[in-house]
């Protein structure tokens, strides 16, 4: 496991504790070649884009 401190555009850090296969999931997602492409922005990108895609989820639901 690896952590990883990332620093968010409006302030305050992320921390991140990762597997290989958190980062192998990360790569695909957004179709890098290898997990070493993984850069701090994809990790963040795809952190708020899965926490933004539950929360409008279970908005959604609660409407219904």
């Amino acid at each position: 496991m690896k952590t990883k401190i990332i620093k968010l555009p409006k302030g305050g850090n992320l921390e991140v504790s990762m597997t290989k296969k958190f980062l192998n999931v990360v790569s695909n997602h957004f179709k890098l070649s290898c997990e070493s492409d993984v850069t701090d922005e994809h990790i963040r990108m795809f952190v708020y884009g899965s926490f933004k895609n539950a929360i409008d989820t279970v908005d959604k639901n609660h409407l219904k």
